[in-house]
């Protein structure tokens, strides 16, 4: 073990030393010929999987200048420790670090003949954790020292919103827990009267054990708005956002926070009709496709 372990660990230091180098180069020279690469939101803000030494050299080389990895330390979780896999290649997990975000990884080494020399069969990286944004424990529901009730609180985040999801689908509904759990306060808004008309399991609540194998739509939709009651999510149902968002200025109590406006109605708010302002630090459309939105911006 302590050999696959010194053998993963030295693999690991050459990929580190090219990485802090920027050499794509030397980055590729590590992968076997067919190797592949995925990687999630570390060199670019997308996914990729890419196969063999020229794609990898293509992609790295736009990207790797871009970033700054450091850190690499092997994990040695029941898990991601090194052992043997597949046979005759060796599996690892290992960590690393970026200015503002934290990463994760794991690889896969072969021999390559005749050489003998261990290179990647797989490499797969991803972000982790925002810093500053990591993922809240569970809430032990008492708030400062028993002096505010859990009322208080909630009617407080009712207030609060830096983002705004425009959808209240499973995307949204996704992105509006992750973001309450990274304490980024999100309004999610819906412009449909209830919460529903999903079908896949959601984040941090699974379905029942005894959920039906076909489950009727309305089931589904009553499921998916308990969600948004359970998870303690801000949705502003029967919403939506007038066009004519107006452009970025910058908060005063901090020069480096760009703020913007957008003017939403309220169907179910008893000034209906009059649109009410929301300053926020970001907008996101969670349509659950890759690649470009081609749905109407806030400005039109």
């Amino acid at each position: 073990m302590s050999d696959l372990r010194s053998i993963t660990d030295g693999w690991l230091r050459q990929l580190e030393d090219a990485v802090l180098a920027a050499d794509v180069a030397s980055v590729v020279e590590l992968f076997l010929p067919n190797g592949w690469l995925r990687d999630i939101l570390v060199f670019s803000w997308d996914s990729r999987s890419l196969e063999g030494h020229k794609k990898i050299f293509s992609y790295l080389d736009k990207t790797l200048h871009n970033v700054q990895l450091s850190r690499f330390k092997l994990d040695d979780a029941p898990g991601y420790s090194a052992e043997l896999v597949l046979g005759n290649c060796i599996g690892a997990g290992f960590t690393f670090d970026m200015p503002d975000r934290r990463g994760r990884g794991y690889v896969r080494l072969s021999a390559e003949r005749p050489s003998n020399q261990w290179r990647a069969l797989s490499l797969f990286m991803m972000v982790d954790a925002i810093k500053e944004h990591e993922e809240l424990a569970p809430e032990l529901g008492t708030y400062d020292k028993h002096t505010l009730s859990w009322q208080e609180v909630h009617r407080d985040r009712l207030t609060r919103s830096d983002t705004l999801a425009v959808g209240a689908g499973q995307t949204g509904l996704h992105m509006a827990a992750r973001f309450k759990q990274m304490n980024i306060p999100t309004i999610v808004l819906e412009k449909k009267v209830r919460v529903g008309d999903q079908w896949r399991e959601l984040l941090y609540q699974p379905y029942p054990k005894n959920w039906p194998i076909y489950t009727p739509r309305d089931r589904v939709a009553d499921w998916l708005e308990q969600y948004a009651i359970i998870q303690d999510l801000v949705v502003w149902r029967s919403s939506y956002v007038l066009p004519g968002a107006t452009t970025g200025w910058h908060d005063p109590r901090d020069t480096l926070k760009e703020i913007f406006g957008a003017e939403v109605i309220q169907r179910t708010s008893p000034c209906w009709g009059l649109g009410e302002e929301c300053e926020i630090q970001g907008c996101c459309r969670p349509t659950g496709h890759p690649g470009v939105s081609r749905a109407r911006t806030l400005s039109s």
